[in-house]
């Protein structure tokens, strides 16, 4: 069974960070339970009314076009431009999920589709280009995975019936690079009909560059909705970090979004294609950023000819953790986001880690091998 409560919040949570944004039209409230805290900003504006029990930090080249209530107490360096209140705030309780999974593993398979009907699964995975088909109706699943080290994936749901979907996992659901939820036939318009409940007490980290339309409850977990990230609906979770240049909107917002692939870059990701396109002349592995880190991490790294490649993550031991790349690349830079999680989609523990790049000519000699360490905190 599955108890969902669709909150007027486009944000709900117990902890809740904003980094810089811009939003040019009324985006919904975002509520805390904790603490509420808008990083500095680019400058950035947030069209949303903020609440929060605990304290909310507003710091400098922020503007909020709406009101701001604490319980506690409010710092304030940028702009409010509605009502600054220091009073009562309700609590507002995250969804309570109850429900299990079991069945078949399916796997969608590279430049393929896959279709599943209502029902109870495994591990259903994604794949490079690849798109699992859903339609109206319940599914269970042990696992959703779409790697962050993969792109394209889309899960395509069809609603012609008109009636809701709601998709259950039990212990981890991933959703990855330039991923896209596409809502068959009316598109973002029907993202109230969209629910994914995830149990899992691992940290989510999901987009960069996604296009993600629907409700998505986590109410155990910490969930990041990584950079250029395009959201239409509702996110509930233990604690949600909102990371840089996102563009969100609930399910009763005006306007629409941008569209998969659309979102404007900021300046700095047209200086980083820049720079990604200049001449490479010599191999390099640079170190991660952050780093230490908690939840992610980029790996970079460059290639001055096209040729085979693999990333390996190890343990302190010398046990492989996960295999970030494994084939051709072209030449030029290239970066890889590491989440934390092993092959099996399980977080690590915090410690010290090692990423070795070993990268082949196109005649298949070793052209180069570089191991650097790195910490992930918990």
């Amino acid at each position: 069974m599955t108890v969902n409560s669709a909150p007027a919040f486009v944000f709900l949570a117990n902890k809740v960070t904003l980094r810089s944004t811009k939003q040019k039209t009324p985006a919904g409230d975002i509520h805390s339970n904790g603490t509420l805290t808008v990083e500095k900003g680019a400058p950035s504006t947030y069209q949303s009314n903020l609440t929060a029990i605990g304290k909310i930090t507003i710091n400098k080249d922020n503007t909020i076009n709406g009101n701001v209530q604490s319980q506690t107490s409010i710092s304030n360096s940028g702009k409010i431009t509605g009502t600054k209140t220091i009073g009562p705030v309700a609590n507002q309780p995250l969804p309570s999920l109850s429900y299990s999974a079991g069945g078949a593993n399916k796997t969608v398979p590279p430049n393929g589709t896959l279709t599943l009907a209502p029902g109870s699964y495994g591990i259903v995975t994604l794949n490079e280009n690849s798109a699992l088909k859903l339609t109206s109706g319940e599914y269970r699943m042990n696992e959703l995975r779409y790697s962050s080290a993969i792109k394209n994936g889309v899960i395509e749901i069809d609603l012609s019936s008109g009636n809701p979907v709601t998709i259950n996992v039990v212990s981890n659901l991933q959703f990855g690079h330039s991923g896209a939820i596409r809502l068959l036939p009316n598109g973002e318009g029907d993202s109230k009909l969209v629910t994914f409940n995830t149990k899992q007490t691992t940290a989510a980290n999901w987009g960069r560059e996604a296009y993600m339309l629907g409700s998505f409850n986590a109410p155990y977990a910490v969930v990041t909705l990584v950079k250029n990230t395009q959201l239409r609906g509702t996110i509930s979770a233990k604690e949600i970090v909102i990371d840089t240049d996102c563009l969100f909107l609930h399910h009763d917002s005006p306007g629409s979004l941008p569209g998969p692939g659309n979102l404007p870059k900021s300046t700095s990701d047209d200086e980083e294609v820049a720079s990604n396109q200049s001449l490479v002349t010599s191999y390099a592995l640079q170190q991660n950023y952050p780093n230490p880190f908690n939840p992610s991490t980029l790996i970079s790294f460059a290639l001055p000819e096209a040729g085979n490649v693999t990333v390996v993550l190890y343990s302190l031991t010398g046990q492989m953790v996960k295999k970030l790349a494994n084939g051709n690349l072209a030449s030029g830079r290239h970066q890889l986001l590491w989440d934390g999680r092993d092959e099996s989609g399980a977080v690590v523990a915090g410690g010290v880690y090692f990423y070795r790049l070993i990268a082949q000519g196109a005649n298949g000699e070793t052209k180069f091998i570089q191991t650097r360490k790195m910490v992930f905190v918990k």
